[in-house]
């Protein structure tokens, strides 16, 4: 398990994949927050533009 302000390197297990919650089975959902903001994980696995979220119902 991680905790805030640890440093992780190329190689380091962040995760494992479990069945159950709300993606299906074998899914991956990262959550990154950066300043108490959350950001698109992808832009530290890419080069992607950072991801805007929208209001999920209307």
């Amino acid at each position: 398990m991680l905790f805030r302000s640890d440093r992780v390197r190329a190689g380091d297990i962040v995760g494992t994949i479990a069945v159950g919650g709300h993606v299906m089975a074998g899914a991956l959902h990262l959550g990154v927050r950066l300043h108490g903001e959350y950001i698109n994980p992808l832009t530290l696995f890419a080069d992607l533009p950072r991801a805007v979220l929208l209001p999920c119902c209307r």
